[in-house]
C-alpha cells in the first residue's frame, strides 16, 4: 500500500521536493475539466514537469460536467489534447461526481464513463473511474465497476465501506503535507509503484512571441484573457506571479506573451462533413479559441465542408 496525493490549482504553487521528502510516493494531478482544452488546470504543466523531475510516479484526472455520452466523448478529446501524448503509468482517471450528474440515470452515467475511457484508451492510455462511494454504487453498474479500475473517495472512516475491488482509496480531504500550503487530498494505492518515465512533452512547432502589457478591466477573468490572446491561464499566472488565478482586479497590469506559429510550420486543414471545431482542435492538439482567432471565425458553430482552416 502506497501513500500519495491528488492536487489541482487549488493547492497553488507546490514545492514537490518537500512533498517527496515528506514520504509521498505518487501523485495524481488534475489536467483540466469540461469539454474544451482551454479549461486546462492552470498548474497542470508545472505540476507535471516538477513531478517528473522528482521521479514521482504520475497519473492525471479530468473533472467531468458531462450529461450525455456524447459530451463525455468531447471531454475525453479535450483531455487528450491537453495531455499531448505524455505518459502516465498511474492512468488517466475520469472524475465523475458533479451535482449536475446526480439526476442522471445509472444507464446514462455508466455509458458516459465507458465512452470517456474507451476514447482515451484508443490513444494508448490506461484509464479508471473516480467518484465518492455512494455515487459509484448508485450511478454506475456493477459490470463497469468490475470492468474498469476504481478510485473511491470516502473520508472520515478507518476503512472504506466500498466492498468491490478498487485500485485507490481517497481517505482524506484535509491532509497536511510539507511543501503545500493548506489542505490536500490523501490517497492509498493498492499496487506496486511503476517507474515514472521522465521524457518531456513532444516539442511544439517553432513559434515567435510578442509580449504586451494589458490593463485588467472590470469583468475580466484570467481564463477569458487567455482565450482572447491565445495563451493559457497557467502561463499568465506564472508570468505575472499570480498565486490565485481566480483573483485579478481592475487596473492590474499583466504581461501577456502572445504566440504565433511561423508560416513554415502552418498547417492548412480542409473541413470534412461532420467536423466540428472541438474535434479539429483535439485532433491537432490545439484549442477552439486558437482556431477561431487564427481563422477569424465569427460563429464557432458555423463551419462547412471544404472550408480551409489554418491550424
Amino acid at each position: 500500500m502506497q501513500k500519495g496525493i491528488d492536487v489541482s490549482n487549488y493547492q497553488g504553487v507546490i514545492n514537490w521536493k518537500q512533498v517527496k521528502d515528506n514520504g509521498i510516493r505518487f501523485a495524481i494531478i488534475r489536467a483540466g475539466y469540461g469539454r474544451v482544452a482551454s479549461q486546462i488546470d492552470p498548474m497542470y504543466d508545472r505540476n507535471d514537469k516538477e513531478c517528473r523531475e522528482m521521479g514521482l510516479p504520475l497519473g492525471v484526472y479530468w473533472y467531468s460536467y458531462a450529461t450525455s455520452p456524447e459530451e463525455a466523448e468531447e471531454e475525453a478529446k479535450a483531455c487528450l489534447s491537453v495531455l499531448k501524448q505524455r505518459s502516465y503509468p498511474l492512468s488517466v482517471w475520469y472524475d465523475i461526481e458533479d451535482a449536475s450528474q446526480i439526476p442522471l440515470s445509472q444507464k446514462t452515467v455508466t455509458a458516459m464513463a465507458d465512452r470517456f475511457c474507451e476514447t482515451v484508451e484508443k490513444n494508448g492510455y490506461t484509464t479508471g473511474i473516480y467518484s465518492y462511494e455512494a455515487f459509484l454504487e448508485s450511478h454506475l453498474t456493477e459490470d463497469i465497476r468490475k470492468k474498469r479500475p476504481i478510485w473511491v473517495a470516502e473520508t472520515g472512516v478507518q476503512k472504506t465501506t466500498y466492498d468491490m475491488p478498487h485500485r485507490m482509496w481517497q481517505y482524506s480531504h484535509t491532509g497536511r503535507i510539507n511543501g503545500i500550503a493548506g489542505d490536500v487530498d490523501l490517497n492509498y494505492l493498492y499496487a506496486e509503484l511503476p517507474d515514472q518515465p521522465t521524457e518531456p512533452p513532444t516539442d511544439p512547432p517553432a513559434e515567435t512571441h510578442k509580449t504586451i502589457t494589458y490593463m485588467v478591466k472590470k469583468g475580466d477573468t484570467l481564463s477569458g484573457l487567455a482565450q482572447r490572446f491565445g495563451t493559457t491561464v497557467q502561463k499568465l499566472a506564472v508570468e505575472n506571479g499570480i498565486s490565485d488565478p481566480n483573483k485579478i482586479y481592475a487596473g492590474q497590469k499583466l504581461k501577456i506573451r502572445t504566440t504565433e506559429s511561423k508560416p513554415d510550420n502552418e498547417i492548412i486543414y480542409v473541413v470534412k462533413n461532420g467536423d466540428t471545431l472541438t474535434r479539429i482542435a483535439a485532433k491537432f492538439h490545439t484549442t477552439v479559441e486558437v482556431l477561431i482567432k487564427k481563422n477569424q471565425i465569427a460563429n464557432s458553430d458555423l463551419i462547412y465542408a471544404g472550408q480551409k482552416l489554418k491550424i
